[in-house]
């Protein structure tokens, strides 16, 4: 049996109105098609809830009677013609038969209007997933745009970073464009749950942060600063606290260069 053959006969498994072989056909394939999965998951879960929205009451005594006077074979008076009983049980028959294909049919509806939600949902987290990622190309390539703009300055000035930990940590930046970066070689861990946070600094008041980072092992890590430097004489780095580091410097710093 298709695939499309058993997607047809979802609905009709989920009502229990397949024969024995459907029912044996269909299992084999449902249990190694993943999307026939999702749709029988979501077929039984709306026959479910219309199973359990039937309100079950017991009928009053005079109902039998007032049922078996309806249905009594109608009688002509002047020449008897008593109501065939397979005729009376050939409409019986149909009636069963349209109030299935109508459940059947409401149960399809439902359960391609959840089918479709979820699909619907899957697609709204695919496209925010795709718009996360477009943002984050389009933020590295404004980064590279940036890189590429500083070292092919001619006016480019360069400050080495120095101090108590091992690493090669270059600062290039040019004062008129406001356009520098942090170019961070073979500089060790911070530790668990630890930044390196870079700090600008200026002749009076508190430190301003220029952001946070972590060291690439086995690769160069360009981190590119937009200041004023003419504001500063010189830039720091200390280790703070993941991710987001913090408001002020709460350790003294590792590495330093006057600007």
């Amino acid at each position: 049996m298709t695939h499309n053959q058993v997607a047809e006969l979802l609905p009709a498994y989920a009502l229990d109105a397949l024969s024995p072989e459907d029912v044996r056909a269909v299992e084999d394939h449902v249990r190694g098609c993943q999307d026939c999965q999702r749709d029988l998951a979501a077929f039984t879960t709306v026959t479910a809830a219309m199973a359990d929205s039937v309100l079950m009451t017991t009928p009053p005594p005079a109902l039998r009677a007032r049922v078996l006077e309806a249905v009594r074979p109608e009688v002509d008076v002047a020449v008897p013609r008593p109501v065939p009983h397979r005729a009376r049980g050939l409409s019986f028959g149909w009636a069963l038969g349209l109030a299935a294909a109508a459940a059947a049919v409401v149960v399809a509806v439902g359960a391609v209007g959840v089918i479709l939600n979820q699909r619907l949902a899957d697609l709204h987290t695919q496209l925010s997933r795709q718009t996360e990622q477009l943002n984050a190309l389009s933020i590295r390539v404004t980064q590279q745009e940036q890189l590429l703009a500083i070292v092919t300055n001619p006016a480019l000035k360069r400050a080495t970073l120095a101090g108590s930990v091992v690493g090669d940590v270059q600062f290039v930046y040019d004062p008129a464009s406001r356009l520098g970066a942090l170019i961070v070689r073979n500089l060790t861990d911070p530790g668990q749950g630890r930044v390196y946070q870079l700090w600008l600094v200026a002749a009076a008041g508190a430190p301003q942060s220029a952001g946070v980072f972590r060291p690439v092992t086995g690769r160069s890590l360009v981190v590119p600063i937009t200041a004023d430097f003419t504001r500063y004489r010189a830039i720091a780095i200390s280790v703070e606290q993941g991710p987001s580091g913090a408001p002020l410097p709460t350790a003294p710093p590792i590495l330093s260069a006057i600007l």
